[in-house]
This record gives structure tokens, C-alpha cells and sequence, in this order.
């Protein structure tokens, strides 16, 4: 997916143009594009600048990279060197990437998330009341795994949002690619 692709809107309603192909101008401000993800996250126009500014300059790596370091507001961990996160995009497993990008408890779960008591209440839940063709937004998902099930039961129009663009960069590298990410 290219930024010239979809429409979105950014943090304040307002529609995003895209103005390259690798940002989006709210006609204010622009926001990154990368690995195919419009980062859209509020509150971080330190990390939105710099994502911007590595992208105006060629190095959609290093844009990455800025991202990849945004983590949620709770997490007490500091991000892991820039030479790790460099890493992380060439890693060939999930586990690796997760190691690689310091996700401590959290990468532990996304790599067992398969056995873990709350899937399966998903699991159930999307039984019992299944997308019947309705497009799916999935709020808060992670690195895809509910969508990556609904793709392999013949979903389709997946959405995944999550405000850590780390966790959508695994979802669109290892877990699902298909499925349409925004941070």
C-alpha cells in the first residue's frame, strides 16, 4: 500500500492528502508512511517529525527506526538501541524480532499468544458471532493475531489499529501482511 492509496483521516478529523509516497499532510502537518503503515499517533510530534525528516532524506530504514522505539505510554522499559531496531527489520522470526525490539513480557506473549486464555475467549466470541462479510476494525491488535484468524477463515476487509507501530510492523512482516495496519 502506497499513502496515495486510502484516505484517512488524521488525529483531528481532518482528511490526509498524500504529499509523497512515503507521508500524508493534513494540510498542517505531515505523517510517515512506513513499511506500508500510516503512523497516525497524537501526542508525538517529536517522533513524527523525525519519522518525517528520515524519510524526506532517503532513509526509510531510519525512519523505521524512530518508530519502531515508540512504545505505549505504560511501558517502563527503555527503547533498545538504534543498531537493534536496525536489526529487528532484518530479523527472520517473530521471536527474533520481538527480542530484537525489547518487547520483554509483552514479545513473550505475542509469541504464545496462540495458547493464551483470552484468545481462546476470542476465538469463541468470533465463533459465535462471526464478521458474516462485515469489514472488521480490530482496536488495540496487537501483531494481528485475531485478524490473521479471521483471514484464514475467509474474512476479509481486515483493519488492524494499534497505537505502538512495533506491534503492527510484526503484524504486517510475520503474523498477517494482507490485513490493512494504522498507528
Amino acid at each position: 500500500m502506497t499513502a496515495a492509496s486510502v484516505v484517512w483521516c488524521g488525529p483531528g478529523g481532518v482528511p490526509l492528502h498524500a504529499d509523497t509516497r512515503s507521508t500524508l499532510h493534513d494540510g498542517e502537518r505531515r505523517w510517515p508512511v512506513v513499511a506500508g503503515i500510516p503512523w497516525l499517533r497524537a501526542g508525538r510530534d517529536d517522533v513524527r517529525e523525525r519519522a518525517v525528516a528520515a524519510l524526506d532524506a532517503g532513509d526509510p530504514e531510519g525512519a523505521a527506526v524512530v518508530l519502531l522505539a515508540d512504545a505505549d505510554d505504560w511501558w517502563d522499559a527503555p527503547p533498545p538501541p538504534d543498531a537493534q531496531l536496525r536489526a529487528a527489520l532484518a530479523a527472520p522470526t517473530l521471536r527474533d524480532a520481538v527480542d530484537l525490539l525489547g518487547f520483554g513480557r509483552v514479545g513473550t506473549y505475542f509469541v504464545h499468544r496462540w495458547s493464551d486464555p483470552s484468545w481462546l475467549a476470542a476465538l469463541a466470541l468470533t465463533a459465535a458471532h462471526p464478521p458474516a462479510g462485515r469489514p472488521v476494525v480490530d482496536l488495540a491488535c496487537g501483531a494481528g493475531h485475531l485478524l490473521r484468524h479471521l483471514a484464514l477463515h475467509s474474512h476479509r476487509d481486515l483493519t488492524g489499529v494499534d497505537v505502538v507501530f512495533a506491534k503492527l510492523w510484526l503484524a504486517r512482516r510475520f503474523v498477517l501482511p494482507a490485513a490493512v495496519p494504522v498507528a
